[in-house]
């Protein structure tokens, strides 16, 4: 399906208006002009009006701060990055932040400003890997007194880092930190036996 205004969604077959349902939300609809079925997945977004943008002001007077990159407007904020003077147009919100583009494109390439990364590490993933992948492969249990460490800084050193663009629970990185205890647990009782004998 595409979209023709914010507020206006058509059909793939005959290019119809669609009145999917305000609240949002993904289900099927039944096209009125041609009657095919589609599935439509609809943000509350869609129905909420577009914000107006603020007008950039003219420089009145001359002791007044000027934007960096239009210098015939008057600044109304800084970027709270670089500290550059934004006038109304070049001002950027961004995860209750105001920058200007260039940091912005900046933050983008360096991964810098969290809500632009486009991956991250999945430390839940790598620790319980490292604490799972040793036991299942037999050659490699005796690896265990090197990963079981590993995981278990991994799991407990990551455990607030956002572990992905998607809200995940911790349920993985806590059975790295079981396993990895465990681990680390029977290697030090073989120890003990072992210092016995």
């Amino acid at each position: 399906m595409a979209e023709t205004t914010p507020s206006t969604l058509v059909c793939s077959r005959c290019e119809a208006a669609l009145y999917p349902e305000a609240g949002g939300g993904s289900g099927t609809v039944i096209c009125p002009s041609c009657g095919v079925e589609l599935v439509a997945a609809v943000f509350p977004a869609l129905f909420r009006p577009a914000e107006k943008g603020r007008v950039g002001e003219r420089v009145q007077l001359d002791d007044e701060a000027s934007c960096f990159y239009h210098p015939g407007k008057k600044a109304v904020t800084g970027c709270e990055n670089c500290g550059r003077f934004l006038c109304g147009l070049c001002e950027i919100k961004l995860a209750d932040r105001l920058l200007c583009s260039a940091c912005i494109e900046s933050g983008k390439q360096q991964e810098t400003i969290e809500p632009l990364r486009a991956r991250r590490a999945l430390y839940d993933n790598i620790a319980i890997s490292l604490a799972v992948y040793p036991m299942v492969v037999p050659p490699f249990i005796y690896f265990t007194f090197l990963t079981a460490p590993v995981a278990l800084f991994l799991a407990i050193r990551h455990w607030k880092t956002p572990q992905s663009i998607v809200p995940a629970s911790k349920v993985k990185a806590a059975i790295a930190v079981l396993l990895a205890g465990l681990q680390l647990a029977g290697w030090a009782l073989l120890i003990v036996f072992l210092v016995r004998l």
